[in-house]
């Protein structure tokens, strides 16, 4: 995650998604977030900073990330596509 966090910062977009795609795509979910309560913030009108996506959501979540980490792990031809370059 340090290096496609690293590659964002420096405008390398496409090569930060190689790195890490599910850390890039839950990055842009939690600057979304961030940036909606940033707006209602300098409009005077703060908004609640919190997820409401419950318990179902959370392990949801936490399965798809461990999905993710299992099969990008995996050294067969469609789980390689997931790995760092």
């Amino acid at each position: 995650m340090t290096r496609a966090v690293y590659a964002t910062l420096e405008g390398r977009v496409g090569e930060a998604f190689r790195w890490n795609p599910l850390g890039m795509i839950l990055l842009v979910g939690l600057a979304l977030r961030l940036g909606w309560g940033l707006v209602g913030w300098v409009r005077g009108r703060p908004r609640s900073m919190t997820l409401k996506i419950g318990t179902r959501g959370a392990w949801l979540l936490g399965g798809l990330v461990l999905v993710f980490w299992v099969l990008r792990n995996c050294p067969v031809w469609p789980c390689t596509l997931l790995a760092p370059p």
